[in-house]
């Protein structure tokens, strides 16, 4: 009996031992899955910012902006992808950083160097200060780069070259001097590059060239110097170009229009000297030519712009060209302004220059023009300026002039006009008389009082090409001359 009851005891309590040990290596078991689960998770797991977010607030202890800007980043977070201005992958890296005209001042910490994954950043419209950091040309899959309009000093990094996927570099309206570093031109994808109005020095690196998807460079208001690379558009799809304001030497390259896409072109206030080139003439593309204040010399191309339908802004002023205004010129309907002023063009103006139906500022001034005002210019129905001053018109100024309402600015000043001022001129006289002067032959009895002649009315005057337009009223419009 006894035996039986001790042996029952005994299979119990070694029944009882397997199952705590079981019940142990099951809870050892979960604990290990528990482990690998955390480590798996990492900082996701136990709520802890991910290392992007780290950097992120490590930039912004070197800014200072208004409250609102920073008020949800919170390092308390797993990751940044909800905070303001950023925009994340799908693994929580930030792919987009956009502070753009937040009122953000201080510096850009070199610490943006460790976001890897950034695609695009956008500080522009800000006052931040101090140097762009050599740190961002770690950041190799940027695509668009924004710190325009800004305080930033110093010189541009060459390692900005490393970033090979860049697309757009925006660097304009800030104090950076210092050349343009050749090794920025290595970033192969580069579409559009914004220099402009900065204190940059020396040449225009050639290696430029070498960028077949370049469409805009704009490079004005700096202190640049040298010629502009001789073949410079013959790899890329240039659309706009702008060179203006700077101490450029040499010749305008044949080669800025080889794409055919050509829109803008604007090299004001160079030193640019030689002929205009024929294939700049024969760009169908251009919208905006302006190439004044230089010294470009020699006759305007015969067929220039002649093929063109689109150009509504030509400005060739204070150069040295001759010779006479082609009369192709009078077939770029949509001109709005022209201004060939201060230059040695000569001859009498072709009639065609009547047929620029849409153009509103028209000025010829301290040229060689000789012979009579056609005819066909008041046809010029748009026409709101015009200054055919410090030239050798001569004849009567003609009868179709009389009905240009539109007409707020004139100066016909400094010629060998004679006969009268068109009646509807009047109101042009009050304001500027002086846009009259320099014409012994004009009579101006009824204005000034003072010529010995007297103007009758020129009601009855035709011509035979053109009836005469009904005589425009101005009102109070007042004249501003330039």
């Amino acid at each position: 009996m006894w035996e039986v009851l001790i042996t029952g005891f005994v299979r119990c309590s070694v029944a009882g031992q397997r199952f705590r040990e079981f019940k142990m290596r099951g809870l050892i078991c979960m604990i290990i899955h528990l482990i690998v689960a955390v480590l798996a998770l990492g900082p996701h797991f136990i709520g802890a910012l991910n290392s992007d977010g780290t950097v992120l607030i490590s930039l912004s202890k070197d800014l200072n902006a208004p409250p609102n800007v920073f008020s949800s980043w919170r390092s308390s977070d797993e990751n940044p992808c909800n905070w303001e201005g950023v925009f994340c992958h799908a693994d929580h890296t930030v792919r987009v950083l956009n502070l753009t005209d937040r009122k953000l001042s201080g510096t850009l910490s070199p610490a943006i160097g460790a976001l890897h994954n950034l695609k695009e950043l956008y500080l522009d419209l800000n006052t931040l200060s101090g140097i762009i950091p050599a740190e961002l040309g770690n950041c190799t899959k940027m695509e668009f780069l924004y710190l325009s309009n800004n305080h930033l000093h110093g010189q541009i990094p060459p390692v900005l070259g490393n970033l090979q996927n860049l697309q757009v570099l925006s660097l304009s309206n800030n104090s950076l001097e210092g050349q343009i570093p050749s090794e920025l031109f290595k970033a192969k994808k580069l579409q559009e590059v914004y220099l402009h109005d900065n204190r940059l020095t020396g040449s225009i690196p050639p290696e430029i060239t070498n960028l077949k998807k370049l469409r805009y460079l704009f490079l004005f208001d700096n202190q640049l110097s040298g010629s502009i690379p001789p073949t410079l558009g013959a790899q890329s799809n240039l659309t706009g170009i702008d060179f203006t304001g700077n101490q450029l030497t040499g010749s305008i390259p044949p080669t800025l229009c080889s794409s055919g896409k050509l829109e803008l072109l604007l090299v004001r206030g160079n030193q640019l000297e030689g002929q205009i080139p024929p294939e700049i003439g024969e760009c169908s593309s251009l919208k905006r030519l302006i190439l004044s204040h230089n010294r470009l010399s020699h006759r305007i191309p015969p067929n220039f712009l002649i093929s063109n339908p689109n150009i509504d802004h030509l400005d060739m002023k204070g150069n040295q060209l001759e010779g006479r205004i082609p009369w192709g010129i009078g077939h770029l309907q949509n001109l709005s302004f022209m201004d060939l002023s201060m230059n040695m063009l000569s001859g009498p103006l072709h009639p065609q220059l009547g047929h620029l139906s849409k153009l509103k500022l028209l000025n010829l001034g301290s040229n060689r023009f000789s012979g009579e005002i056609p005819y066909a210019m008041g046809l010029m129905s748009e026409l709101q300026s015009m200054d055919l001053s410090s030239n050798n018109f001569s004849g009567s100024i003609p009868s179709s002039l009389d009905g240009m309402s539109s007409l707020v600015q004139i100066n016909v000043s400094n010629n060998q006009l004679t006969g009268c001022i068109p009646n509807s001129w009047s109101n042009l006289w009050n304001p500027s008389p002086g846009s009259f002067n320099g014409n012994p032959g004009l009579c101006l009895a009824e204005h000034d009082g003072k010529s010995p002649c007297k103007c009758k009315s020129k009601e009855h005057e035709m011509d035979g090409q053109y009836p005469h337009s009904h005589i425009g009223r101005l009102g109070n419009q007042r004249i501003a001359l330039s």
